[in-house]
């Protein structure tokens, strides 16, 4: 018979936790509760990777919040998934999707075409 403390541990998404943690409005406890996880892991991973709540003193804005994506896409196997998650956060930014392609190099078109789901939100 299992106890609980030998349950398996939950493997939290960091890199969507990340985005959500980065929202205005987006409680740490909604966030806990929709991944599985305690309040208090979001907290120490938020604080050993310095993430900083929009509107908190010395918020360093989208610049922190760009190298936060990019450590987390760092720990994302395979390029396409990669991709795929860093368009989806621009979206969640509300960048315009011409700047995306243009990160990309791609044309309005071939983004639409490849990323589509992402853009929409799906």
């Amino acid at each position: 018979m299992r106890k609980s403390h030998d349950a398996p541990k939950p493997h939290p998404d960091w890199a969507v936790i990340s985005i959500e943690f980065h929202r205005l409005g987006v409680s740490i406890r909604a966030l806990a509760r929709a991944h599985g996880i305690s309040e208090a892991a979001i907290r120490k991973h938020a604080k050993r990777h310095r993430w900083r709540r929009p509107g908190a003193p010395h918020d360093p804005g989208v610049g922190h919040l760009a190298k936060v994506l990019a450590d987390s896409l760092a720990a994302i196997d395979g390029v396409l998934e990669r991709s795929r998650l860093f368009v989806a956060a621009m979206v969640a930014l509300k960048v315009d999707p011409a700047d995306i392609a243009a990160a990309f190099a791609i044309s309005e078109t071939a983004l639409q075409s490849e990323f589509g789901r992402e853009l929409r939100g799906d």
